[in-house]
């Protein structure tokens, strides 16, 4: 494989083995991942879409044959999740938004057909700089009486990382011919420390109260700069009579044509 990062390119003399040319591909796979000369992955994703999608109905066939909730877990687990996260260290970083949804929606699938939420370690992780997971995370308990582990696979990706208190402006900002890519944002709490100054000890106690939140990337992706107001109004309760933050994680990439003016955006 030739690799040539210079902006201007020139066609590379024809590689050789022992004098034998070597014919040029566009495409080829490894280790059951494709790997294209412009290092797109959607060939790879929709390969393994339709895997999980074939998959899919041996476990709604185990639904209609009753096995209970915890069953159709495991079996998503091993034989559905396990085709979606395939080589997913090597591709997701560069997967595109839409790839990525449609990935979703095999999930949001099996979900459907178990009748209960799956474990997402992208939900819980994503966008962080470290992460501690929790057993008391999962749900199901494959196997009682049994010592477990969790097997997991993850990348790092550079990203401005932000934590915001409630009542300030978040304010992403990005280089010139650059847009905005949310990658993760979380609202809520979950420590007793981080935004607690001055505040009554029982506003910072409930440490076990933050989720996902797409407002600010549904708001501020493909702009060059944007502000987020950070409050229960805009971000929606959370925790009652709890003291909130905005942990947020984003990057800056090139800007895919159409120019947005930077100018502040309502609020």
């Amino acid at each position: 494989m030739i690799v040539d990062f210079r902006k201007s390119t020139v066609p590379p003399p024809p590689p050789s083995v022992m004098d034998s040319p070597i014919t040029s591909v566009e495409s080829f796979r490894f280790l059951g991942t494709t790997i294209t000369q412009d290092l797109k992955w959607e060939p790879t994703i929709s390969s393994l879409i339709k895997k999980a999608q074939q998959r899919m109905y041996f476990l709604r066939q185990l639904r209609k044959a009753k096995l209970p909730a915890q069953m159709l877990v495991q079996f998503y687990t091993a034989i559905i999740e396990s085709i979606l996260t395939s080589s997913v260290t090597v591709w997701f970083a560069g997967a595109t938004v839409r790839d990525k949804q449609r990935l979703q929606r095999i999930v949001r699938s099996a979900e459907e057909v178990i009748g209960r939420s799956l474990p997402s370690l992208q939900d819980l992780c994503q966008g962080k700089k470290w992460c501690e997971l929790s057993p008391d995370g999962f749900e199901n308990d494959p196997c009682g009486d049994t010592f477990k582990y969790i097997q997991t696979s993850y990348i790092c990706v550079p990203a401005i990382h932000m934590i915001v208190c409630e009542q300030n402006m978040a304010h992403m900002d990005c280089e010139e011919n650059e847009v905005i890519e949310v990658f993760a944002a979380d609202w809520g709490r979950r420590d007793q420390t981080t935004c607690a100054l001055r505040l009554p000890s029982p506003m910072v106690q409930k440490t076990d109260c933050y989720n996902p939140t797409d407002f600010p990337g549904e708001k501020c992706n493909l702009r060059p700069s944007c502000p987020v107001r950070v409050n229960k109004a805009v971000l929606g309760q959370g925790c009652a009579g709890t003291a909130q933050y905005l942990e947020l994680a984003y990057f800056c990439k090139p800007s895919p044509g159409k120019q947005y003016a930077k100018k502040a955006l309502p609020t």
